[in-house]
This record gives C-alpha cells, sequence and structure tokens, in this order.
C-alpha cells in the first residue's frame, strides 16, 4: 500500500514542505527505499545523506530547508512523536501493514491446552507439534513438521 504525505494532513500530526508517496516507515537505522522516517536533529543528518532515495522525512521547522534533495518533507514540532503517533494510526486503523487474518491451525498440528496461540496472523503447518507455555503471537508462519517447547 501506498500513501502520500499530503492523504495523512487530516491527521493534524504535520505541515507539508514537499509531498511524496511512500510505501513504509522505518528508521535511519535500517534505512530502505521508499521509506518515511524522522529526523529531528542535526546529529541525525549524516545517516540521513547516506540513506538510498527515494526517501521521506517527518522533520522540524529547522531542518526542513536544508533537506531540499529529499523527495517528501513534513515538518512537526516534535517528529520522533508525529512519527509514532503516524505509526500507530496506520496500524489501527488502515491496511498499510497488511491485513489481519484468522489464525490457521492444520488439523494435524499437536498443540497443548497450556499453550497460546494469537487468534490472527498465526499459520501452524502439518504434524508441528506445540508443547505447554509456548506463546506464539501475530505474523507468524510455522512450517510442517516442527516441534516447539517452551
Amino acid at each position: 500500500m501506498r500513501l502520500s504525505l499530503s492523504a495523512l494532513l487530516p491527521l493534524g500530526l504535520f505541515d507539508l514542505v514537499a509531498d511524496v508517496e511512500f510505501s513504509t516507515l522505518g528508521f535511519l537505522s535500517m534505512p530502505r527505499p521508499d521509506m518515511l522516517t524522522f529526523v529531528e536533529s542535526r546529529g541525525m543528518l549524516k545517516a540521513l545523506r547516506a540513506a538510498p532515495r527515494p526517501l521521506s522525512v517527518i522533520t522540524t521547522d529547522e531542518l526542513a530547508p536544508t533537506l531540499a534533495g529529499l523527495s517528501g518533507i513534513a515538518a512537526a514540532a516534535d517528529p520522533r512523536r508525529a512519527f509514532f503517533e503516524l505509526h500507530n494510526h496506520l496500524a489501527r486503523n488502515t491496511g498499510f501493514y497488511g491485513t489481519h487474518r484468522p489464525t490457521h491451525i492444520d488439523p494435524t498440528a499437536e498443540v497443548d491446552p497450556a499453550a497460546s496461540i494469537a487468534a490472527t496472523d498465526v499459520c501452524v503447518g502439518p504434524r508441528t507439534v506445540i508443547g505447554p507455555h509456548v506463546s506464539i503471537r501475530g505474523r507468524c508462519q510455522i512450517g510442517a513438521d516442527v516441534v516447539l517447547h517452551s
């Protein structure tokens, strides 16, 4: 899913400096092309300049003019907070990070009654054994013939 910065303006998290579409959110410590990140201080500029393009940022009003070469720029009083509030909004209210699916446990799998498996986004393969006190949370795929112990 792709989103534009301008489409997010109604959230009131930032002001738009230069619009762009992006497909993921992330941190400068693990940059990816087409990513929206935040830059809250001059100390982050070196990592920003080394990151792959296209890249868009939420930054401060003070730093925004120094980032003219970027595809997209949004300005906020607290870029980190705006970034995390945006992430939370996208995770809770949109399909930006993907849609949820009911958990599927293969009929041949053995799951101990004391195990805990999320109701969504888990897939347990054939002949898999899940022991007591094992906790499996969302977005997890377990293949065939796997044995899990706590």
